[in-house]
């Protein structure tokens, strides 16, 4: 909103941002779900920022990052740490009301203020980068990967070893219980309230292995360019620490929320209230009987709503023709031939079985090996990154939680690929490709065919095999072994039988 963190963090930073106090909204619920107005992020983000802008913000990335760590954060921690022996059971409705009215403000006009000038910093710092290496002929997944140790990678790291039995969950939770797999949502309960969360997470993390560290890849040309590069790498990992420290204001605002849920007698139905409501409330503003009420019903309508199936991208026509009373379900599916993201991680060429997840409940389902499609990740399924082979996912961009953790696994992964989930099934064969393209097998084989048939050796690490390939086009062949079996995913090398190379395939 206007006046809101991220118009606030513009104006420090200079940053073309046009939103006014009659602007549209940015968001809209649609059926119990958030969307983007595509047409107000589009005329809010008109102007870019000019050449000076830029050049200037770059000047003063250094600052920026010293402004956050040396003026604001320690004051801020020290807060953070005076909050957690606060006894909100002591205060009084009305000091609670008082309390949950200064410490909203104070996020959204301060605290998060804080995490949204690196946030948007870190935006203009890689697409920068992203510019700069792609005139230059470089890949942007393989140089922008090796960002440094980010606060997600060493939770991470802690959770598999309180899993082995290594650590204590207390260690974990010191540094994180005031996170949530849902962070932004202050329904959902934090880490710390949540021990069987932690727990079922910790032994998840212990499954899996983690990688060791790539060295990172000599970036070649100007020093420029590596200063741009070196910068993006460095404000990519300081976005993620800014926002798990500004996401402490949220759990300690969550913490006032379920004591005015207790003692009203409201419970968790207090989140079903806005929070002009939830400062009046027990008073003439809003009496218990009437916050009861209005929680019932919104509860019954929410639970309605969420029965309709909704895409990742609609339409206000496609809402309109909805036939709600016969419980019709508006799914707008993505053709696979354009089913198409932006790869921020890896190499692409990479092959496996699809495992289409809709949420965290299911993600015990994930086969080694096997590329996750997900609406979006968030930290609860950060374990999966070390044993999937590949990630699509519908929202997200280049600093998003799935690209982040894939460049930090060398996975690689697509994102934005909108209409994924109703467009694909698990066991899907699929290929994804060097530009962002998510591919069917069964799409790749519908052209003209060769009737050649020729036996061929078949070789990997593992030993080799004979067979006969035929069948052969423009997108692959097929090839019968006599002996043997081939894992997706794995490189082999084709051999006539008198020596010859015939190729390679995956």
């Amino acid at each position: 909103a206007h006046g809101g963190s991220t118009d606030l963090a513009c104006r420090e930073l200079r940053v073309p941002y046009d939103v006014r106090p009659d602007s549209e909204p940015f968001v809209i619920s649609a059926f119990g779900r958030l969307y983007v107005r595509r047409a107000e992020e589009a005329r809010r983000l008109a102007t870019s920022p000019g050449a000076l802008a830029v050049f200037q913000l770059a000047r003063g990335a250094e600052q920026i990052e010293r402004r956050f760590r040396e003026e604001f954060l320690p004051g801020y921690l020290r807060r953070s740490r005076l909050d957690l022996a606060v006894d909100l059971a002591r205060l009084s409705q009305v000091e609670l009301a008082d309390l949950h009215r200064e410490r909203r403000a104070l996020f959204v006009r301060e605290v998060y203020v804080q995490a949204e000038i690196v946030n948007v910093a870190a935006d203009i710092l890689f697409k920068t980068a992203l510019r700069a290496l792609e005139k230059n002929g470089l890949d942007p997944a393989e140089h922008l990967a090796h960002t440094p140790r980010s606060v997600v990678e060493e939770g991470l790291s802690l959770l598999g070893e309180v899993g082995r039995g290594l650590r204590l969950p207390s260690e974990f939770l010191a540094q994180h219980g005031h996170r949530s797999p849902l962070d932004y949502e202050l329904a959902a309960p934090r880490y710390a309230e949540d021990p069987a969360l932690v727990d079922e997470m910790a032994a998840r993390a212990a499954l899996s292995q983690q990688q060791p560290r790539r060295p990172a890849h000599e970036l070649p040309g100007s020093r420029v360019l590596k200063i741009t590069v070196d910068r993006a790498r460095r404000f990519a990992a300081l976005k993620e620490e800014a926002k798990h420290h500004a996401l402490r204001e949220l759990a300690f605002l969550r913490g006032i929320l379920v004591e005015l849920g207790s003692r009203s007698a409201l419970g968790e139905r207090i989140f079903q209230l806005t929070p002009d409501e939830v400062d009046g409330l027990g008073t003439a503003v809003l009496t218990l009987s009437e916050a009861r009420n209005r929680c019932a019903e919104r509860m019954e309508r929410s639970e309605a709503l969420l029965q309709v199936a909704l895409s990742s991208q609609i339409t206000p026509r496609a809402l309109e023709s909805l036939d709600v009373e016969h419980g019709q379900v508006l799914l707008v599916r993505a053709s696979h031939s354009r089913l198409k993201g932006i790869r921020v991680s890896g190499s692409g060429g990479v092959c496996g079985r699809a495992r289409v997840l809709r949420n965290a409940d299911e993600i015990d389902a994930l086969l080694p090996g096997e590329i996750l499609v997900a609406r979006f990740t968030d930290p609860a399924w950060t374990p999966l990154f070390q044993r999937c082979g590949g990630i699509v996912t519908e929202v997200g961009g280049w600093l998003s939680h799935a690209a982040i953790l894939a460049r930090e696994n060398g996975i690689t992964a697509i994102v934005g690929a909108g209409g994924a989930l109703d467009s694909l099934s698990t066991g899907d064969l699929l290929r994804l490709g060097e530009d962002g393209s998510v591919q069917l097998f069964s799409d790749r084989r519908v052209e003209r065919r060769s009737s050649l048939r020729f036996e061929v050796q078949v070789s990997d690490s593992t030993g080799k095999f004979h067979g006969e390939l035929s069948d052969l086009s423009r997108f692959g062949a097929r090839l019968n072994l006599s002996s043997g079996s081939l894992g997706i995913g794995r490189h082999y090398q084709l051999d006539a039988h008198d020596g010859r190379r015939v190729g390679e395939a995956q």
